[in-house]
């Protein structure tokens, strides 16, 4: 069933979530964006023709800003794909908080989705026993005698084609068990988390051979396993080094097609070629541009006017306060349902339609929160920096923005800080470096010149 405009606050507030577009919803507000992104370059595209040739196994890695609509690309791109595929999709965030990230937890985490959404119930997925000995002995060995003897006899109705008492059977009821580890337990050094941080080299074997197993039942249907591991976008600069640099080999051996994303600002550092060696493509998904390095309109403005008109009404949201919000969000989707949610929220209490004044006062949220952001990480005793000089150099970079001089990617660790904030913004065509709208706005109210505002009042 298609969904409709929202005419009513409630409705804005349902149609308007900052989550990724998904089968739900796609059909009813998925707007194409590439025209605006870059021309020259089809994320979905070019994602399907790596993984469609049929004699290579690719590691692929998808970077972009945060909150600039990679998921719903992606979500887009399993549709695309149909059921030649069989897609094992996860988001890290929904196994750990996020915090101290280690390439074992993705790993781990990566065999809990296996085991999980291979045997659903009703799948019936063939999974031979005869390649999971060494896979459960590895997972039944990091578990404490006790707790592995009691969840083997877990069922969780599952095994497709598996028998009772089957390894496969065992593995799936221990999955529940690490699922929980990964989310609660990761600080215990008794912690099954824990011992397997220990022996990455037998998770990365375990791993493999678990894919195997379930490629082998795939085999049987002409399908292929894909897998999707999604918000390491999210990772902070520290956690991104620990995973995708000194780790990224125990990713980048996994022994299926593998789509990972990945923080924007790993590839502003000397560590971009050593990611680069572990996987065999990286694949960058462009922001959508409101105005061009001329400080004219651009075709990401009518993109962005498309999207929301898609999901609200002129009724409840006039064209004055949609532009208001396009300019001011810069091309950060995330912002612009952010924006919309406080909004509405805030209009409610006053009136039934959104007006300028109810954006701009959102707006003044997200600006808020966006400047507490800027700042420099914090050292292992805890201890933090004072972010003065990467105001002075995001001030910087707005005054040869304002004065159209384009400021082109670069290997710094001013600019790696401030696109982990989300102040800095990385366009498309040439690519050139902006401060996003709001950010200028902080800097403004702080009293740093910044230059004429190229995005308008």
């Amino acid at each position: 069933m298609l969904l409709k405009p929202a005419h009513t606050l409630d409705e804005i507030r349902e149609n308007c979530s900052p989550k990724p577009l998904n089968k739900e919803n796609l059909g009813s507000f998925f707007v194409a964006t590439d025209e605006a992104r870059d021309e020259r370059s089809n994320l979905r595209q070019r994602l399907s023709d790596l993984l469609n040739r049929q004699d290579t196994t690719k590691r692929l890695l998808v970077y972009g800003h945060r909150g600039c609509g990679k998921s719903t690309e992606l979500n887009r791109l399993k549709e695309d794909l149909g059921n030649r595929w069989f897609i094992v999709s996860l988001s890290i965030l929904d196994f750990t908080n996020g915090i101290g990230i280690k390439a074992e937890d993705i790993l781990l985490a990566v065999a809990v989705a296996l085991f999980e959404q291979a045997g659903a119930p009703g799948l019936n997925l063939p999974v031979d026993d005869s390649h999971l000995a060494d896979v459960h002995a590895f997972f039944n060995d990091v578990t404490e005698t006790e707790v592995a003897q009691r969840m083997a006899q877990v069922r969780i109705g599952a095994g497709a084609g598996a028998k009772d008492g089957s390894l496969w059977d065992s593995l799936i009821g221990l999955s529940a068990y690490f699922r929980s580890e990964l989310k609660f337990a990761t600080d215990s050094n008794r912690s099954a988390v824990h011992k397997v941080r220990q022996r990455p080299s037998e998770l990365s074997v375990a791993v493999n051979l678990l894919i195997e197993a379930i490629q082998s039942g795939l085999d049987r249907a002409g399908r292929r396993l894909l897998l999707v591991v999604e918000d390491l976008d999210k990772l902070m600069l520290a956690d991104a080094h620990e995973v995708f640099v000194r780790n990224g080999k125990l990713l980048g051996d996994l022994n299926t097609n593998a789509i990972f994303t990945i923080p924007i600002f790993t590839f502003y550092s000397p560590d971009a070629d050593a990611i680069r060696a572990y996987f065999d493509e990286d694949v960058h998904f462009q922001m959508v541009k409101v105005v061009d390095l001329e400080g004219q309109l651009a075709k990401g403005y009518e993109v962005l006017k498309q999207i929301v008109r898609k999901r609200v009404a002129p009724e409840v949201l006039d064209d004055i306060a949609l532009d208001l919000l396009i300019r001011r969000t810069g091309g950060v989707l995330r912002h612009v349902f952010d924006t919309l949610q406080t909004a509405s929220a805030f209009s409610n209490l006053r009136h039934e339609r959104i007006s300028r004044d109810d954006i701009r006062f959102a707006l003044n949220k997200v600006r808020d929160n966006l400047g507490v952001q800027i700042g420099w990480p914090r050292d292992k005793d805890g201890n933090g920096r004072d972010p003065k000089d990467l105001y002075h150099r995001l001030a910087e970079i707005a005054l040869a923005q304002s004065e159209k001089k384009r400021v082109p990617p670069q290997n710094d660790p001013f600019v790696q800080v401030l696109l982990q904030s989300g102040a800095l913004i990385e366009y498309n065509g040439e690519r050139w470096l902006g401060v996003h709208p709001l950010a200028r706005e902080f800097l403004t109210a702080l009293g740093h010149p910044v230059g004429a505002d190229p995005y308008g009042p």
